[in-house]
């Protein structure tokens, strides 16, 4: 975004709504390409990467018939529900909560563990990170020349990069 605010684009709406202050597109999201269009092509067939459909299958082989989780099969999780149905049914976290991490080094992976300041509801980093984001794909501002991570994405980081378990509030998903 023009600024240096990174967003995620949550559906078509949202987009044309904020068209206009768009700067740069870092990630382009998924695409569905027919087999066929690799047979013709005799192009390598790579493994998907974690997507909304690939994580209802995995959640389907774990579920039995009259399971109170089959609401997740057309219901997105919170990230609460994603972290207990991922240790629970072990199985992968929901796509929404991952980022590209295949797009850092274990190096700048290092970097992002020592922020500037950490709070519940935001993690400050110094501005010599933003690529590093950027190329993650975590949304953040900037301001004051520092970047700020809050919302959802602080409990994420919270959970996957600082190890802090969270403190679940809610009865056990079964």
């Amino acid at each position: 975004m023009k600024g240096g605010e990174v967003i995620k684009i949550q559906d078509t709406e949202h987009g044309i709504q904020i068209k206009h202050d768009i700067e740069k597109i870092l990630h382009l999201g998924d695409i569905l390409i027919t087999f066929g269009d690799f047979l013709e092509n005799n192009a390598e067939l790579i493994p998907t990467p974690m997507v909304e459909e690939v994580w209802i299958e995995y959640l389907k082989a774990k579920l039995s018939k009259n399971d109170v989780r089959l609401e997740f099969l057309t219901k997105t999780p919170t990230f609460v529900e994603a972290i207990l149905l991922s240790k629970e049914l072990k199985i992968p976290l929901h796509p929404k909560f991952l980022y590209y991490w295949d797009f850092i080094t274990t190096e700048e992976l290092k970097q992002i563990t020592s922020p500037i300041l950490k709070s519940e509801n935001e993690i400050h980093y110094e501005i010599s990170k933003k690529q590093i984001f950027e190329n993650v794909g975590i949304p953040h501002k900037v301001a004051d020349d520092k970047i700020i991570i809050s919302g959802i994405d602080v409990q994420i980081l919270d959970h996957l990069i600082f190890g802090n378990s969270l403190i679940l509030v809610v009865p056990v998903l079964s």
